[in-house]
């Protein structure tokens, strides 16, 4: 035993983790949680069932008379119509497997035509009310002294094949709803989150360094996939992709619609039949099916539909129907074919590299079906298929806002699209079309490129601007995307822009902008500038940088 003033003196070594209270919302499809942590208490953490439910999710559904919200998640009654699945709203364009299922299988309980509301508010008004539950359920957990004192942060879950406009605009609407105190806001991805999260659980998982996984994120609504190698297994678990990631909409809430329409379809012209019966056998289904049926075709489930009138035909009998294992295939089959499909093309986007383990995760990852299904679609190969436990946000806002509590670090991500500018280029015979200095694309990023943790791409800029006009206060410039595997090389229709980016130089003196003469005799300031792009784990940082000097955050406005 080492003695005792030699281990305070190690104690008295040891970095003290930063007093601080950080609150992670995973903000779902169908199901949304909340958890925090008290840096300074590593074991002060909950993740405390919301609205006083037992759960530790809520429904992402919300329900409103006129423009003002009334109820939120476990609140609203069983049978009332409400905004479900609003989430998706923030990116609308983005493609995604099973699309049409989504228009096809309209949900029963939606809210009717005509009671629309913009995406944004419907948004700002549910994370609002997920904040203010949970810092009232810390106002009962905390001493009121330590909770004035403590620094608030927080943490939100972002889907990382979303568009760049639409983590911004999840990240805005956030910000709206009181999650950026003192900004302190930290956006995540959720399969990133969710990766380090399984690691730290499956431990020991069998797993070396040099080896890759994809990591499977099956949700309510969406599915996420991200592929990383291990770089590093101590002391620090660090990770990099090592593919685009990719994702499908087509988490199990398809597979409940699905169950919807084949009931519909058996029993819907019994006069009896109402919506109370179908809530019934929907719970059935949730709190039955879902958890234990793994696709055995021998497998039967009596459910009850109470009300309905005997009838051989429908199989009905005293109040009572039995689903056979071919009913359930035909009902889970096409989910599951679509989540194959996403985790096969993300293998194939891997090569020649072959993942050592596909892991689960999310609330439909934990189906066993899924597991099984999976591991008979890659039975040819030597993939493992894992279940680690859900988690995920609440660890990885811990590392992220706390360094002393860091035991996880991704090294680099796999750009999802190329990124740059238009640029003046000198006429080069076997390059260019035209004999004179034209306009061509700098893809500053390439697709595929893999980019350093916190490494920011330097953007370079340049404007002239007549002295006469005074001071330029803001400079305005162009940042452009394009989504092919292969950039052009000049403007085109495959090149969109993402975003209008506005400098702020009101802070810098007009003194250190060099003055240059015009051909038209004018005097010019001459600016040359550059704006540093950082790809975080959910968004991406803009710094205005002159001189090597970084003049704060530069505004991006997209489009």
């Amino acid at each position: 035993m080492a003695p005792r003033n030699l281990k305070r003196k190690r104690d008295e070594e040891q970095p003290k983790p930063e007093r601080r209270i950080i609150i992670a919302i995973d903000f779902g499809t169908t199901y949304s949680g909340c958890a925090w942590v008290h840096t300074g208490k590593p074991d002060a953490t909950s993740e405390d069932g919301l609205e006083g439910a037992t759960s530790d999710k809520v429904p992402t559904e919300i329900l409103y008379d006129g423009n003002e919200m009334t109820k939120w998640g476990f609140q609203i009654p069983v049978l009332s119509q409400r905004h479900k699945l609003f989430k998706l709203q923030l990116d609308p364009n983005q493609p995604r497997n099973f699309f049409g299922m989504a228009k096809s299988l309209p949900d029963r309980l939606a809210a009717p035509p005509g009671y629309n509301l913009p995406v944004e508010k419907m948004v700002t008004d549910y994370l609002s009310a997920l904040r203010k539950q949970v810092e009232q359920v810390l106002h009962h957990k905390i001493p009121q002294s330590a909770l004035k004192s403590t620094p608030i942060s927080y943490c939100m879950t972002v889907s990382a094949v979303w568009s760049d406009k639409a983590q911004a605009k999840t990240r805005q609407r956030a910000e709206l709803a009181g999650l950026n105190r003192n900004g302190h806001l930290q956006m995540t991805s959720e399969p990133e989150a969710a990766a380090v999260y399984a690691l730290d659980v499956l431990n020991p998982h069998g797993l070396k360094k040099g080896d890759t996984f994809v990591l499977c994120d099956a949700g309510g609504g969406t599915v996420d996939l991200i592929s990383n190698q291990i770089l590093a297994l101590g002391p620090l678990l660090e990770l990099r992709e090592v593919a685009p990631g990719s994702g499908g909409l087509c988490g199990s809430t398809f597979i409940n619609e699905r169950f919807a329409e084949f009931l519909i379809n058996k029993f819907g012209k019994d006069e009896n039949w109402d919506d109370q019966v179908l809530e019934e056998a929907m719970d059935f289904s949730e709190i039955t099916i879902k958890r234990s049926y793994h696709g055995d075709p021998n497998q039967k489930y009596p459910m009850h539909v109470s009300g309905l009138a005997d009838n051989v035909s429908t199989g009905v009998l005293r109040g009572r129907f039995t689903l056979t294992g071919d009913d359930l295939h035909g009902i889970f089959q096409p989910v599951l074919e679509a989540i194959i499909t996403l985790v096969k093309d993300q293998i194939r986007a891997m090569k020649p590299t072959v993942p050592k383990a596909v892991l689960l995760v999310g609330g439909f990852g934990q189906s066993s079906y899924l597991r099984v299904s999976l591991r008979n679609a890659l039975a040819e190969s030597d993939i493992k298929i894992m279940q680690p436990p859900n988690g995920g946000a609440l660890m990885k806002a811990v590392m992220e806002v706390s360094p002393s509590s860091r035991g996880v670090k991704v090294s680099g991500r796999v750009a999802r699209r190329h990124y740059g500018l238009i640029v003046g280029a000198a006429f080069e015979e076997k390059k260019h079309e035209t004999l004179r200095r034209i306009n061509v694309m700098d893809w500053s990023i390439k697709k595929g490129d893999v980019i350093k943790d916190r490494a920011p791409i330097k953007l370079p800029y340049y404007r002239d601007v007549l002295v006469s006009e005074g001071h330029p206060s803001y400079l305005r410039s162009e940042f452009l995307v394009c989504d092919e595997d292969s950039a052009p090389l000049y403007h085109d229709q495959k090149v969109t822009k993402l975003a209008e980016l506005t400098a702020d130089m009101s802070t810098i003196p007009a003194s250190r902008f060099p003055q240059i003469k015009g051909k038209d005799g004018e005097t010019y300031y001459g600016i040359e500038y550059h704006i540093h792009v950082t790809l975080l784990s959910g968004s991406i940082k803009y710094d205005l940088i002159y001189k090597r000097k970084n003049y704060g955050t530069v505004k991006a406005n997209y489009q």
